[in-house]
């Protein structure tokens, strides 16, 4: 019984430690993406805004423009 509490407490505990993480990088880039997105406003490029969302190779580019 002791052997099985402990596995369970391990188990729950690398999940609560995963979606901890998974939570953060997800904010991590929400703030990523909205940060370069105002700064393309910012500078009135439209079509850059469009084309980052559905183009990840073009949007990694924009993000070593602006040093994101």
């Amino acid at each position: 019984m002791a052997i099985w509490d402990y596995n369970t407490s391990i188990a729950g505990a690398k999940a609560e430690g995963y979606n901890a993480g998974h939570e953060e990088g997800y904010n991590e880039g929400e703030s990523r993406l909205s940060d370069l997105i105002s700064r393309l406003s910012a500078q009135k490029r439209f079509d850059d805004i469009i084309r980052c969302t559905s183009d990840p190779e073009y949007r990694k580019q924009l993000y070593q423009e602006f040093n994101l």
